[in-house]
Formats: structure tokens, sequence, C-alpha cells
């Protein structure tokens, strides 16, 4: 295709991309790979690659890669943009500026809303600003709360009292904190995302829900892919659940992260938060830590 001009790949849970890939499409000007998975490769945007997929895009004005749980961009990668005019890198959790840009001599637009950046190193032209945020005041959310929705009651009465009333929590819920008029997996994953820890209110509805166990393995994804293997999901048992049901991923994840069980009894009830008591002021805990 060497006279294609515009190639819009959004929105396709994408999690990889050659490193050749656009080599034959030297009269690009327009290049959509917005709300996709390509941080979850190591070969072109990992912390050791030193490729730069846009090498031959000579010709490209406009680069959206927003929405693409990219943590991390290599100083080359931008390499041959020579003509860009517009950068979209937001949304992304990236948490250092260090990319080269001083060739992008026409760049007037760079987004890098909703992104972790701390510092931007100095020998790149611009003031640094070292510590800018904390570790723990690195995510939007203390806690993204995935949950089916027959089980609602239980998250507004029991959950929300107790870890945003009582607590000081910061709760990330679907139907109150998704962004209307975005994809649903987007907003999984931004919520995954920006949150330190993802709740699972494990019962029978949520194993019979896609986007609930959608919503696990973004969070198991997370945590193995983003956060070096650091526990993000913990699970609450919620009502009678048969164990031969529960997918293996899930019982290999209870088998090693924390988990605690729920009951309806009034006795037990009081029990759970006693000893679960939450301090979300800088972290969650029902025995989340």
């Amino acid at each position: 295709m060497d006279h294609l001009k515009v190639l819009d790949l959004s929105n396709n849970m994408c999690s990889y991309v050659d490193e050749n890939s656009f080599n034959g499409n030297k009269l690009l000007q327009t290049l959509n790979l917005s709300n996709n998975l390509l941080g979850f490769t190591n070969s072109v945007f990992g912390k050791k690659s030193n490729i730069s997929l846009f090498r031959n895009l000579s010709k490209l004005q406009i680069l959206n890669l927003s929405q693409n749980r990219i943590k991390y961009l290599h100083r080359n990668v931008f390499l041959g943009l020579s003509q860009l005019k517009s950068l979209d890198i937001s949304d992304n959790g990236i948490r250092k500026w260090g990319f080269k840009m001083r060739h992008m001599k026409h760049l007037d637009d760079i987004n890098l809303s909703g992104n972790r950046i701390r510092y931007i190193q100095q020998d790149y032209g611009y003031n640094k600003c070292d510590n800018l945020l904390s570790d723990d005041d690195n995510f939007e959310f203390d806690a993204f709360i995935s949950y089916a929705n027959e089980d609602r009651n239980f998250v507004t009465t029991e959950l929300i009292r107790h870890l945003e009333d009582q607590g000081g929590c910061k709760l990330c819920l679907h139907e109150r904190d998704f962004e209307i008029g975005k994809p649903i997996a987007a907003s999984i994953a931004n919520a995954v995302n920006t949150s330190k820890k993802t709740i699972i209110i494990l019962s029978e509805h949520f194993l019979k829900s896609d986007w609930c166990i959608f919503e696990f393995n973004m969070a198991r994804m997370e945590s193995l892919c983003s956060r070096n293997g650091r526990d993000v999901v913990f699970v609450i048992l919620y009502g009678h659940i048969k164990m031969s049901n529960v997918p293996l991923e899930i019982m290999e994840l209870m088998s090693t992260n924390t988990y605690k069980e729920y009951t309806t009894d009034q006795h037990g009830n009081i029990l759970f938060w006693e000893k679960n008591e939450p301090k979300c002021q800088s972290a969650v805990t029902v025995q989340l830590e």
C-alpha cells in the first residue's frame, strides 16, 4: 500500500506490532493506533527495545498512541518522524518523559495527559521536576470494584459505607465513574490501570458474567505485565459458590493471594468488618497490604 495516507487501527485490543509493520507506508500522514494493548509487548515498547517502529514514516503528521497501556518509551522510539505535527500518547501510564524530540521541528501539539510522569529528564532541554508524585499518589483510585449487577446492593450498601464513607477510600464503580459513551472495554482497562487494587466480588453471578471475567483477566494482566508481579487483585467470596465452577486462573490466584469470605449472617458480618477495618488514607486495606 505505497500510496496509503490515512491508517486507522484503533479499538482492536491489539497487543503486538511487528517492527517492520509500516515499512511500506512511506507516504502515510495519519496513523491511529489508539485503544489497543501495545504496552503489553516487549519487542517495540519494552525497556530493552532500541527499535523505532516509525523510522520510515518521514511524511507522518498525526500519530495517536493513546490508551495502549504503554509504561515505557525508549528514547529512540520516535526517530524518523521529522514532519510530525500532532502526537497523542495520553492515558497510558508512562512514568518518564525522556524520548528524543529535537528532530520533530514541526510538532505543535503533544498530549501527555492521563500518565504518571514524575520528572522530565534535564538533558532533553526541559526543566527537571523531581518527585512530583509519591508512589501512593500514583493512582487515581484506591480500588476498582468488579462485581455482577445482581450483587449491586452489597456494593452500594456495605462496601461503599465501610470503605468510602468510613474508611476514606476512593473507589471506582462502573455505574458511577465510567465515562458515558466510552467503549466499555477501554473503560475497564483504564479503571484497572488507574486503581491501586482491583477488588473482585466473587459470586455465582460474577462467574456467569462475561464482563466480570474480562475485568478479572485485565486485573491479572495488570499485575503480571505492568506492575512486575505485585499483588493487584483482592477477592471477596460472596454467597455460596461451587468451587467446581471457579476458573483455574481464579483458583490459582486465591491460592497465592489474599482473599476473604463474606457472610450475610449478622454476627459474621460484624466480624468481617472488624477484622478487615479499612485504612485507605494511604492504601486500600481490607487485608489488601
